[in-house]
C-alpha cells in the first residue's frame, strides 16, 4: 500500500479518539473559486519584487468558526485598502476543517501540485501542520521572516511551531490559549473566607475540602475535562517537571512527574461534576454557577460571563503550581501550503495585516493572547492590556507545549483516555495505569515503525 495513503488513513481513525477537542461548525462549503488571471505588467514599469503580492489574487483560506469572535471580514477589507491586494476569503466550514479531512484534500490535491487556497488561517501546531508537514504538504516558513520576526514570537511558542520532524517552522502563531485556573471569587470566600486563588494543587486540594463542608452537594469545587490528556493530565505533569517530553516528542513517562501528576488527578476526580467527562462540561456546569474553581484556557472566562456570570465575580490566575510554575498552551494561526500560487501575497498579508495593530487588539479582545512580544509591550504601554492577561504571559517563556507531531493524536490520547477511564471509573490504580499506558504506547510506536 502507498506510504502516504496508508497515513492518511490512520490519520482518520485516530481523529474518531479526539475530534470532539478540535470543535468546529458543521456547514457546506461552497466549491473553491478558481485563482484570477494575472494582468499583465505594464512594459514602461517593471514590476518591483513586491509587486506580484499586491497584484496577484490571495486565496485565504479560514476555519469557519474563527469568524466568531473576531472582525475578520473588517480586517481584509482594511489589509485591501492598505495595501492594494487582491484577496477572496474562502470560509472552510467545521466537517472539511477538521485535519484528517483537510489532511487528505491537500494530499490529493498535491498530486496535481496545486492548492485550493495560498494560507489557511486557524490550524494548530500539534495538530495541522504536525500531520502535514511529513508529507511534504506545507511550506517552510523559517526564511520568509526575517530573524527578528521569529526572535519576537516568546520562546516557548518558538518552540510550540517548531516540527520535530525536521526542525522547521512551519506555522505562524497568532494567538494562544494558556492553561490557567479560573475561579469564582464570591464561593471561595464563603467557603474558604478568602478570594485569593490557591497557587499551588496541595492549595487546591485543601480549598476543596473547605467547599465540600461549606456547600456540600450544592457546588463542586473543581473541574477539568479528565478523559483529555492535553486538558488536565498534561499541564499538571509539566509543573512537576521541566523535562516533560522526549526528544522524538512524547510524553517522558520515566519522569517521575508522570505518576504524580496521576495521583493528584485520582485526588481530584471526588471533587468534580458529574459531566466533567464531558468536553467543556466543567466548565458549562461553571458557567450554570455550579463549580467554584476549575482549569481551562482564557476563553472561558468569556463564555462564562456571556452565560450571565457576573463580570466581577469570575476570575483567572496562574496554573496551579506542582514543585514549579507552569502551564500548557496551544496556538491558533497561519500555515502556508506548499502549492499556494502567491506565497508573497501570504507573507506581505501575515507581516502588515494580521499582526497589524488593530488586528492584535481585536484578538485581545476575544480572550487570545498575541504570543509576540512586541505586541505585549504595545498595549502594556498604552494601558489596554486587559486584566485577565499578564499571568498568563509570563508564562509563555517557560510554558510547554505539545510537540508538532502527529504522536499526540494518533498514539497518545487515544491510549490515554481508555486507561484513564479505568482509573477513574474502576479500581485501576494509578501505578497500574502509567505502566499500561507506558507498554501500550511503546507497542504503538513499534508498530508504526
Amino acid at each position: 500500500m502507498n506510504k502516504k495513503l496508508f497515513l492518511t488513513i490512520l490519520l482518520i481513525i485516530a481523529f474518531a479518539f479526539v475530534a470532539v477537542a478540535c470543535g468546529g461548525s458543521e456547514t457546506e462549503e461552497p466549491a473553491p473559486e478558481e485563482p484570477a488571471a494575472e494582468e499583465p505588467a505594464e512594459p514602461e514599469e517593471p514590476a518591483e519584487p513586491e509587486e506580484p503580492a499586491a497584484t496577484n489574487k490571495l486565496r485565504v483560506g479560514i476555519y469557519e468558526y474563527m469568524t466568531n469572535g473576531i472582525p475578520f471580514d473588517e480586517q481584509v477589507e482594511a489589509c485591501m485598502t492598505a495595501t492594494g491586494m487582491d484577496i477572496e476569503v474562502l470560509p472552510i466550514p467545521g466537517e472539511e476543517a477538521a485535519w484528517q479531512a483537510i489532511t487528505q484534500k491537500m494530499q490529493l490535491e498535491a498530486q496535481d501540485e496545486y492548492a485550493s487556497w495560498d494560507l489557511i488561517y486557524g490550524p494548530t501546531p500539534f495538530i495541522e501542520p504536525g500531520a502535514m508537514a511529513p508529507l511534504g504538504l506545507l511550506e517552510p516558513l523559517d526564511d520568509w521572516f526575517p530573524q527578528e520576526f521569529w526572535d519576537d514570537i516568546y520562546e516557548g511558542v518558538q518552540k510550540e511551531v517548531t516540527s520535530t520532524h525536521d526542525g522547521k517552522k512551519y506555522h505562524i502563531p497568532l494567538w494562544s490559549d494558556v492553561f490557567g485556573l479560573i475561579y469564582r471569587p464570591s464561593m471561595l470566600e464563603a467557603a474558604v473566607g478568602t478570594t485569593e486563588p490557591p497557587k499551588s494543587w496541595d492549595e487546591i486540594i485543601s480549598y476543596c475540602e473547605q467547599i465540600e463542608e461549606h456547600y456540600g452537594d450544592e457546588i463542586s469545587c473543581f473541574g477539568a475535562d479528565w478523559p483529555w490528556s492535553h486538558r488536565e493530565f498534561t499541564p499538571m505533569m509539566g509543573t512537576y517537571t521541566s523535562d516533560m517530553f522526549t526528544e522524538e516528542g512524547l510524553w517522558n513517562l520515566d519522569d517521575p512527574a508522570a505518576l504524580k501528576a496521576l495521583q493528584v488527578m485520582e485526588e481530584l476526580y471526588p471533587y468534580m461534576p458529574d459531566n466533567a467527562a464531558e468536553s467543556l462540561g466543567s466548565s458549562k456546569t461553571f458557567q450554570a454557577s455550579g463549580v467554584a474553581m476549575m482549569i481551562y484556557w482564557q476563553a472561558q472566562v468569556l463564555r462564562a460571563t456571556q452565560a450571565g456570570v457576573p463580570e466581577d465575580d469570575v476570575a483567572i490566575a496562574s496554573f496551579p503550581a506542582g514543585d514549579n510554575e507552569n502551564t500548557l498552551f496551544w496556538s491558533g494561526g497561519i500555515m502556508v501550503p506548499t502549492y499556494s500560487e502567491n506565497k508573497e501575497g501570504a507573507v506581505q498579508f501575515i507581516s502588515e495585516c494580521i499582526l497589524g495593530e488593530q488586528s492584535i487588539r481585536d484578538i485581545f479582545n476575544n480572550f487570545k493572547i498575541v504570543p509576540f512580544k512586541s505586541a505585549v509591550k504595545m498595549l502594556t504601554d498604552d494601558g489596554t492590556m486587559p486584566e485577565w492577561a499578564p499571568p498568563l504571559i509570563a508564562l509563555l517563556d517557560v510554558a510547554q507545549a505539545i510537540p508538532s507531531n502527529t504522536l499526540y493524536l494518533t498514539i497518545e490520547q487515544p491510549i490515554f483516555q481508555e486507561e484513564i477511564e479505568k482509573m477513574m471509573l474502576t479500581d485501576q490504580t494509578p501505578e497500574q495505569t502509567l505502566e499500561n499506558i507506558k507498554t501500550r504506547i511503546q507497542q504503538a510506536m513499534e508498530e508504526t515503525q
